[in-house]
C-alpha cells in the first residue's frame, strides 16, 4: 500500500472495518496497483464486465461485420453463426426443430435489415427461446462448451456430414466472434486459438 499520504473511511461496524482492511492488506501482498486518488487497488475501480450471451453478441458481431462484407460474405457469416449458435443453447423447455432455429437466426437475428422487421409467431418464439437458452460467453472458455459448436458446424441439418470447405468456412466465422470476444473482454482469450497451439 502506498506510504506517505493517509486515508480514511467510516463503517457501521467493527467487523465491516477490519474485513475492509483484511481485504486492502490482501491486495498489498498480491502486488496490485493502488490508486493515489482513491488508496484502493486500482482494479477495484474498475467496473465489471457486463454478462453477455453468446446470442447477444453473436448478433453485435454480425453487426459490426456487416457494412464490410459483400452480399456473399454476409450470408456466408450468417449461416456460419446461424449453425452454432443454437448448439451454445441450455437445457431450455420449448426447444424449437432444428431447422427453424437456423431459419430464425439466418434471415433475422444474424440479418441487421431485416432483424427488426415483422415475423410470424413460429420464428418469434424461436427468437425467444434463443434469447433465454443461450449460454453466457463466459462459458465458452470451457472446453466442454466451446467443443459443441465445431460439432454442429460439420454435419448439416440431414445428418450428413458437412463438406471439407463447408466447415473450414464456419470454423473461421466462429473463430473471429470468439476473437472479437476476447477483444472485448468478455473471454481471457480466444479458446479456439487456445486449442489450436495446444
Amino acid at each position: 500500500m502506498p506510504r506517505g499520504q493517509a486515508w480514511s473511511r467510516s463503517f457501521i461496524s467493527r467487523g465491516l472495518a477490519d474485513s475492509y482492511r483484511a481485504e486492502l492488506v490482501r491486495a498489498t501482498r498480491q502486488g496490485l496497483e493502488f490508486g493515489p486518488a482513491s488508496g484502493e487497488p486500482v482494479l477495484w475501480g474498475i467496473p465489471p464486465v457486463p454478462d453477455s450471451t453468446w446470442y447477444q453478441h453473436a448478433v453485435a458481431f454480425a453487426d459490426i461485420k456487416w457494412p464490410r462484407l459483400a452480399p456473399h460474405s454476409r450470408a456466408s457469416m450468417a449461416e456460419a453463426l446461424a449453425t452454432v449458435t443454437p448448439e451454445l443453447t441450455g437445457p431450455i423447455a420449448g426447444r424449437p426443430p432444428a431447422r427453424m432455429l437456423r431459419a430464425a437466426l439466418y434471415r433475422h437475428a444474424f440479418n441487421p435489415h431485416r432483424r427488426h422487421a415483422p415475423v410470424d409467431p413460429a420464428t418469434a418464439r424461436a427468437l425467444g427461446w434463443l434469447e433465454q437458452a443461450s449460454l453466457p460467453v463466459q462459458q465458452l472458455h470451457d472446453p466442454r462448451v466451446i467443443r459443441l459448436a465445431p460439432g454442429a458446424v460439420a454435419v448439416r441439418l440431414d445428418g450428413h456430414l458437412a463438406a471439407a470447405n463447408t466447415v473450414t468456412r464456419k470454423h473461421a466465422v466462429f473463430h473471429d466472434a470468439l476473437g472479437y470476444a476476447a477483444e472485448l473482454g468478455l473471454l481471457p482469450a480466444n479458446p479456439l486459438s487456445h486449442d489450436e497451439t495446444a
